[in-house]
C-alpha cells in the first residue's frame, strides 16, 4: 500500500542527514501498517463502546510513550483526554488536536468488509482506482491519520529531526461534542501558553492522489429542544381541549428557520464572500468536479440545479439541520392518540463571524 505524507523542513538538512527521512518511512511503512495502523483500527473505540475506548486510550498511550517526554490522562465526562508534551529543536509548541473516538457502525450490512477487521482489499468501481486500501469503522475519519501523524513524530524523534515542540491533544469524546474539552483547556492553560499555534492533522487526498487542504471548517451549535405537558398519552378525541407538543415543537422550529430561511438576526443576512474567497472558488470550480463529490457522498437530489451556487451553499452559507424528530406512537399502524412529549436534536453550521452564545441567545 502507498501512504504519501508530506513533510515542511529544512530541504538541506533533510539532504544532509545520515538517514533520509523520506526514505524511511518508505522502508517501514509496510511494518507499520501490519504492527500498528491496522491492530489499531480493529479496535471498535466508536464513543459509546467504554471498553474498547480504553482499549484504544491504552493502545495510544503505549505507543507514544517512547518519545514522548510527559503524558497526562484527564478523566472526561465519558471517555479520558491525553495530553502528551514532545520536545523538539525549539522550545516554542505547536498544539496537535486529534481524536480517537469514532460514530459507531451503521448499516454494516453494506460495508464490503468487517468494519471492524481492518482488510486489505480492492473498493468496486469508481474507486479501485485507489489500489488496495484499508476498510475500517474510523480508516478515514481520523484513526488513520492520528497514528500516520505520530508515526512520524516518532521518526523524527528517533532522528532527532523534530523540528519544533509540541503538545498533544488526544480526544476521546469528540463525536460526543467534546465536552470535557474547555475546561481542560482552562485548567490546563499554562500548558498551553507558550503554544504559537493549533493543527489538525487531516491526511487525505482526493480520487487523483491531490492532497486536500482545509482552510477551515463552519462553526457549529447542537442542542435538543423538548415540549411536554402534564397529561398522559389521550385519544385524539380530546385534542381540540388539550396542548399538543409536536405541534407546540413544530411552531418553535418555524420561529427559528422557515421556508428554508434563518429567522434568527444573526443567520438571516446571507455570508458576504471576500475578493479572496471569491477567487478560491473560481479556482475550485476550474479544478474539481462536482459531480463526483456528489456521486462519492451519494448525494442525489439538491435544491437548486446550479453547480457554483450549490457549492458556494455548502462552503459558506448557514445550515439548518434536524437529525431527530420524534413523537407520538412510533411503532407500526396507527393509533389515534395526542402525545404528550415531543422532541428534536438540531444542529445549526455557519460560516459568519458570530459565536455561538449569539446564536443561542
Amino acid at each position: 500500500m502507498k501512504v504519501k505524507i508530506l513533510i515542511y523542513m529544512n530541504e538541506k538538512s533533510l539532504s544532509n542527514s545520515k538517514n533520509d527521512l523520506k526514505e524511511l518511512i518508505r522502508r517501514t511503512n509496510e511494518k507499520f501498517i501490519k504492527e500498528d495502523l491496522i491492530p489499531f483500527l480493529k479496535i471498535p473505540s466508536y464513543t459509546s463502546n467504554r471498553e474498547a475506548i480504553k482499549e484504544a486510550k491504552d493502545f495510544l498511550t503505549s505507543y507514544i510513550s517512547n518519545f514522548c517526554e510527559k503524558i497526562i490522562e484527564i478523566e472526561g465526562e465519558t471517555n479520558p483526554l491525553l495530553i502528551a508534551e514532545v520536545d523538539g529543536d525549539i522550545k516554542d509548541r505547536l498544539l496537535i488536536y486529534m481524536m480517537y473516538d469514532t460514530q459507531p457502525v451503521n448499516n454494516e450490512n453494506e460495508w464490503v468488509k468487517n468494519p471492524f477487521g481492518a482488510e486489505i482489499t480492492d473498493l468496486p468501481k469508481p474507486l479501485d482506482k485507489l489500489d488496495k486500501v484499508i476498510i475500517a469503522r474510523g480508516a478515514y475519519n481520523s484513526k488513520t491519520p492520528l497514528l500516520c501523524f505520530l508515526n512520524v513524530v516518532k521518526l523524527l524523534k528517533e532522528e532527532e529531526k523534530l523540528p519544533i515542540s509540541l503538545i498533544f491533544l488526544l480526544d476521546g469524546e469528540e463525536e460526543l461534542g467534546s465536552p470535557t474539552l474547555l475546561n481542560t483547556l482552562k485548567k490546563k492553560k499554562n500548558m498551553f501558553t507558550a503554544c504559537t499555534d493549533a493543527y489538525y492533522p487531516s491526511i487525505k487526498q482526493d480520487l487523483n492522489g491531490i492532497s486536500i487542504l482545509k482552510l477551515g471548517y463552519k462553526g457549529i451549535l447542537s442542542f435538543t429542544i423538548k415540549a411536554s405537558t402534564t397529561n398522559k398519552e389521550l385519544h385524539s378525541a380530546f385534542s381540540a381541549m388539550i396542548p399538543n407538543p409536536a405541534q407546540d415543537l413544530i411552531f418553535v422550529l418555524n420561529r427559528i428557520y422557515s421556508e428554508n430561511k434563518f429567522k434568527i438576526n444573526s443567520l438571516s443576512v446571507p455570508y458576504k464572500m471576500t475578493e479572496k474567497e471569491n477567487k478560491i472558488i473560481e479556482d475550485l470550480m476550474a479544478s474539481i468536479d462536482l459531480g463526483i463529490i456528489k456521486e462519492k457522498a451519494g448525494i442525489r437530489q439538491t435544491l437548486i440545479d446550479d453547480p457554483k451556487l450549490n457549492f458556494i451553499d455548502y462552503l459558506f452559507n448557514p445550515t439548518f439541520n434536524i437529525s431527530t424528530l420524534k413523537s407520538g406512537y412510533l411503532e407500526n399502524g396507527v393509533k389515534n392518540m395526542v402525545a404528550n412529549k415531543a422532541e428534536c436534536n438540531i444542529d445549526i453550521r455557519f460560516a459568519h463571524d458570530v459565536s455561538v452564545n449569539l446564536i443561542f441567545e
